[in-house]
């Protein structure tokens, strides 16, 4: 299943081949809340417990097909990963490690145009919740909220 995705305000647009997705996750770490907030996303990104869902797939199963111009990088910390967003609007696309050698993308579930039913139906429930400890109020990382 091919999934759209797209920016807010739709100069960024593309899609991301779900088939080729190897996870999916919550993250509830500091980081992923920073970046939410630093662009402004906090109610289009973040749950109730302050999580990010993170699609975890291959690079070669992302294809923009509009405004690449407007896809912007970022780190919040020397150690921490690529932040990737389209610039335009604020909204994040995904993460990667600085390591180019590692071929993964954690797409972030709030750019994708797919129903959360159909992500649902691709790639199964969402089973993991990592960094825990960071999410406001109780999860476990078995338990996602």
């Amino acid at each position: 299943m091919k999934s759209p995705l797209r920016c807010q305000c739709g100069a960024v647009r593309g899609q991301v081949d779900l088939a080729q997705a190897y996870g999916r996750a919550v993250c509830y770490c500091k980081h992923c809340q920073a970046f939410a907030r630093l662009l402004n996303q906090e109610r289009a990104v973040l749950n109730r417990r302050g999580g990010t869902e993170i699609i975890a797939t291959l690079p070669a199963s992302i294809r923009f097909t509009a405004g690449l111009d407007q896809v912007a990088c970022m780190s919040l910390t020397d150690k921490g990963p690529l932040r990737w967003y389209a610039s335009c609007c604020q909204t994040p696309i995904g993460n990667t490690p600085k390591d180019a050698r590692v071929a993964y993308v954690g797409v972030i579930r709030a750019c994708l145009g797919s129903s959360p039913a159909s992500i649902d139906q691709a790639l199964g429930p969402v089973k993991i919740a990592l960094n825990t400890k960071s999410a406001r109020g109780g999860v476990s990382s078995f338990s996602v909220q």
